[in-house]
């Protein structure tokens, strides 16, 4: 098994939650920040509103609350294991690492070297699908999982982030000023699963089980609830909608369908031994320790 890290949240928990009830959603936060400035969407604004669309965070003593902590409770039993290291990967959005998220899923090589347009795809509709969850989050701050349980988060240990390059690291501090509802990298994960899919068609099953099990990362790393998950997947199908009514999207996702038979016919696929601990770990998934 590969190593794993984690932080356990003990005092500083009080500190992390009165951070999160601090933040008004007038304040952007870090990551939303980071998106609007260092990078450019297909959108020039997001059209898809989650304030407006999305229904307030489950209530206390709700239903939907009490499930939240049930499926919670149950994803951190995997804590230590592959599916655990396999979150700590998913929590990476920093590219160029990101992009080989789908690399297994879609059975190709992504890079910006071998797959220019696909990893062009990827990177510039991070933003749209990111941004497309921040006026729900700035409204509701709903307060994280690892906040309210004072427990631990994936963290990606040192030898693993030097192997695959990766320099994204989860902040504790910035992701409790970050609300939790609706998922953002649930947002990205399945917004990437529905491109993919379409860029790659012929494996749009393989495409779709990995943009679930993106998603479903976030619960295994306790950073998010499961109602998180839904209303972020549920931005992504939005958002994705709105981008097939833009010519550069559409002009790039024609490129990337004949770039991708290329590199097929090339041969250019992923790492076996990545896809072999990849398919190993999603073996396990959430649902099977409940």
């Amino acid at each position: 098994m590969k190593e794993v890290e984690t932080t356990m949240i003990k005092p500083t928990g009080i500190i992390l939650l009165a951070l999160a009830t601090a933040v008004t959603h007038a304040e952007p936060n870090a990551y939303e920040k980071e998106l609007r400035e260092q990078h450019k969407g297909y959108l020039t604004e997001s059209t898809v509103d989650s304030a407006l669309i999305l229904p307030p965070p489950p209530a206390e003593g709700s239903v939907t609350k009490a499930n939240d902590e049930f499926v919670n409770k149950n994803a951190f039993m995997l804590y230590g294991s592959d599916r655990w290291v396999q979150a700590g990967y998913d929590s990476n959005l920093y590219l160029p690492s990101a992009a080989k998220a789908f690399s297994c899923a879609a059975n190709v090589d992504i890079s910006k070297e071998k797959t220019p347009t696909i990893y062009k795809m990827l990177e510039t509709s991070l933003v749209d699908l990111g941004l497309s969850t921040y006026t729900a989050k700035n409204k509701y701050q709903r307060v994280r999982p690892f906040i309210s349980n004072g427990q631990g988060i994936c963290e990606i240990s040192a030898a693993d982030r030097e192997k695959f390059g990766i320099t994204y690291e989860e902040n504790k501090e910035k992701l409790a000023t970050d609300g939790s509802y609706p998922s953002g990298h649930s947002a990205i994960g399945w917004g990437w699963a529905l491109i993919m899919s379409e860029i790659a068609p012929q494996r749009a099953n393989h495409i779709f089980l990995r943009g679930r099990a993106f998603a479903e990362s976030r619960l295994v790393c306790n950073v998010h609830w499961q109602s998180d998950i839904i209303e972020g997947k549920n931005m992504a199908a939005m958002t994705v909608a709105q981008l097939h009514t833009q010519k550069q999207f559409l002009k790039d996702l024609a490129k990337a369908q004949k770039e991708y038979q290329t590199a097929q016919r090339k041969g250019d696929v992923p790492d076996p031994a990545s896809c072999e601990f990849e398919n190993k770990a999603l073996s396990t998934t959430v649902g099977s320790v409940m």
